[in-house]
């Protein structure tokens, strides 16, 4: 799951291969790039990709501003 989201990633904020070998779970995605209105992007191609519908409840920026929060984000889903 961690290489599919860091692929939405690179994909989203057109990373460069040095930027994309530098993402860690604890990058702070929002400092290479993130912003809301992207945010907001991410949370959809999220949606596509793992089959889940996210609540507009929780659509908070804190959700998605690291990796490992976005897979513990996308766990929550996939298990409803």
């Amino acid at each position: 799951m961690e290489e599919q989201i860091k692929s939405i990633i690179a994909d989203i904020l057109s990373l460069t291969d040095e930027q994309i070998d530098n993402l860690t779970p604890e990058t702070d995605l929002f400092e290479i790039g993130l912003d809301s209105m992207i945010a907001i992007e991410l949370i959809v191609h999220l949606e596509s990709e793992f089959d889940i519908l996210i609540d507009d409840d929780d659509l908070s920026m804190d959700n998605v501003r690291k990796i490992s929060e976005i897979i513990s984000f996308v766990n929550k889903y996939k298990e409803c």
